[in-house]
């Protein structure tokens, strides 16, 4: 069986819903050692954190997988500043952040660069975790539809503000965007430990994608032991 095979059941086996945790350019050496120290959980939960932090954190937390906020467009080669697939997959990173808007709106990523990401991931066995608002359908009618691949909505106007969409509007969103090819989907934008419980109520949704409630151990904990 393949690693990618085995993944799939993991997802499949753990937590009711997968949770990611995005710390973006955040953290600390100390940051890390406390999840690792203090984190509890039973599988199905991925922390990305920035990538001076991946190789200290692979591997030292049994119920979790690291997962890269970014990854190369490219192959290993003479590209100054990027991490390739490669060099991702040589360190045990199963999970890599594609097309966040914060990438598009500060970096000018275009569809295509998420694509050829994409693509770079699914090449090495990684799982990408393709970020989409509510213009989701311009990439995603261009995905060859992969069942690893996770599409994850987040809305511009919920990240960081605290203002989520009602229920019914996400579970539409997230029940179309399956029908491009029963994509497992995820919701991103303020997810809190105080109102992830009514976000698992979305039947359509396979997990949540955690911004800043995911730089708190404690925090943090809240929403995995909700979602177990």
């Amino acid at each position: 069986m393949s690693s990618l095979t085995n993944q799939s059941l993991c997802l499949k086996m753990a937590l009711k819903m997968l949770v990611i945790g995005n710390w973006k350019s955040n953290g600390s050496h100390n940051l890390c050692e406390s999840f690792i120290r203090d984190l509890k959980c039973n599988g199905n939960v991925v922390i990305c954190p920035p990538a001076i932090y991946l190789a200290n954190m692979v591997h030292k937390i049994s119920c979790v997988e690291i997962g890269a906020q970014d990854c190369s467009s490219f192959t290993n080669g003479p590209y100054t500043g990027d991490i390739s697939c490669e060099l991702l997959k040589g360190i045990g990173i199963k999970y890599v952040i594609i097309g966040h808007s914060e990438r598009i709106r500060f970096h000018h990523e275009t569809i295509n660069n998420t694509l050829d990401k994409v693509h770079r991931c699914l090449e090495h066995n990684i799982i990408p975790i393709v970020c989409v608002d509510d213009d989701y359908q311009n990439i995603i009618d261009k995905l060859s539809f992969n069942e690893q691949i996770l599409i994850a909505y987040e809305p511009i106007s919920s990240i960081g503000t605290g203002i989520l969409p009602d229920n019914k509007y996400i579970d539409i969103i997230s029940s179309h965007i399956k029908s491009f090819g029963k994509f497992k989907t995820l919701y991103g934008g303020s997810v809190t430990s105080k109102n992830i419980d009514s976000l698992k109520s979305i039947k359509s949704l396979d997990g949540v994608l955690v911004g800043g409630a995911s730089l708190i151990v404690s925090e943090f904990q809240l929403i995995v032991d909700s979602c177990k």
